[in-house]
C-alpha cells in the first residue's frame, strides 16, 4: 500500500544538500511540514535533478512522522520537491 502526503513546507536547498553530503559526526535529518500538520524527520539518501531548473527534485530517503506518538519506525519514500517554493509530496513504500 502507498501513502502520499503534501509538503506546505520543507527545508531549503542548502539543507536539503547538508542532508545528502553530511554523513558525520551523524546524518544529518530535514523537516517536511505535511498539509494536515504532520511534521516529518527525513533522510535524504537520493537527490535527482527532476528538470533543467535547478529547484525542482526527486528525493528518496527515510521518514518518521515526528508528530505521533504511534509511529516511531521509519518508512520508505519517494517524492518530489521544489525548494524555491518548499512545497511537493512524499510517497511512502510499504
Amino acid at each position: 500500500m502507498t501513502t502520499q502526503i503534501n509538503i506546505v513546507d520543507g527545508p531549503s536547498k542548502f539543507d536539503l544538500m547538508t542532508a545528502l553530503f553530511v554523513w558525520k559526526p551523524e546524518r544529518l535529518r530535514v523537516e517536511f511540514k505535511a498539509d494536515d500538520g504532520a511534521i516529518y524527520k527525513a533522510s535524504i539518501n537520493a537527490c535527482e535533478a527532476e528538470d533543467g531548473s535547478g529547484e525542482c527534485w526527486i528525493i528518496r530517503g527515510y521518514a518518521i512522522d515526528a508528530s505521533s506518538v504511534r509511529s516511531r519506525s521509519a518508512e520508505s519514500y519517494e517524492g518530489f520537491f521544489r525548494t524555491n517554493t518548499r512545497a511537493g509530496f512524499l510517497r511512502f513504500i510499504s
